[in-house]
């Protein structure tokens, strides 16, 4: 067996199948918000809606507040980020589930994979506090219509 074709085919075509994401998801994303963007950021897929530029002080873990701000651009408090990416993973080791939440002082995030994608894909959410749910759960049901996801969202 030729294991450079083998790992070729396992990579997949992130490319072809970044297009066919776009296609579904803007379908699904100009439904709730028309105006709203896609564009590439170096291989990432990134989508947009009412967002805005923060300025950050940063925190460490022993609570301490940097002096210095940092801007950051993120979703209003009805925005979203979405951003589709091919996600790293080890081929001939199983997938572990990857998913996590977090709340940041001006937005929430979200991230998730879909490995059983070729190539597997991450997905990383921002949304503000007062983005529409619906829309959120119907972005992440259409990629669980491809593939079982490693996390929940609720």
């Amino acid at each position: 067996m030729d294991t450079v074709r083998v790992l070729r085919e396992r990579r997949g075509d992130w490319e072809e199948t970044s297009i066919e994401l776009q296609a579904t998801l803007t379908e699904i994303v100009k439904k709730h918000h028309p105006e709203a963007t896609w564009r590439r950021d170096n291989q990432d897929l990134v989508g947009e809606f009412k967002t805005t530029v923060y300025d950050i002080h940063a925190i460490d873990e022993e609570g301490n507040i940097s002096a210095e701000a940092h801007q950051e651009t993120g979703p209003q408090y009805d925005g979203i980020i979405i951003r589709l990416s091919p996600a790293k993973v080890r081929i001939g080791r199983e997938s572990q589930a990857v998913f996590g939440r977090s709340n940041c002082r001006y937005w929430q995030y979200y991230f998730t994979a879909f490995r059983f994608f070729n190539p597997a894909i991450r997905l990383d959410l921002k949304y503000g506090r007062k983005t529409d749910r619906k829309l959120m759960q119907e972005i992440l049901a259409s990629l669980e219509k491809r593939t079982p996801q490693a996390g929940q969202f609720d």
